[in-house]
């Protein structure tokens, strides 16, 4: 993950090749931003045997302290080629 200050809050970037918009879910859990979700097997060769898997499959959680105690609140999100970008408001 990539974090990024911006003026008054944060922008985070997470690289989720493969995963659709609708399989994640963004939350802010006391101090931790929590990005979690489902990434599909692929059908691609739905009559053959997996030789080698790199590409992870399945439920997936990413979790992130944030800082100043977590003040913060979630605003606009979009994936886009694979880069899921989070805008994390600070919270006064």
């Amino acid at each position: 993950m990539n974090v990024i200050e911006v003026g008054e809050g944060l922008r985070v970037v997470a690289a989720l090749p493969g995963v659709s918009a609708d399989e994640i879910r963004i939350r802010i859990d006391g101090d931790v931003l929590v990005i979690d979700g489902l990434r599909r097997m692929g059908e691609e060769w739905p009559d053959g045997r997996f030789k080698l898997l790199e590409i992870p499959s399945g439920p997936f959680e990413r979790r992130l302290k944030l800082p100043d105690g977590g003040c913060f609140t979630i605003g606009d999100s979009r994936l886009i080629d694979g880069l899921l970008s989070i805008e994390l408001r600070r919270m006064r």
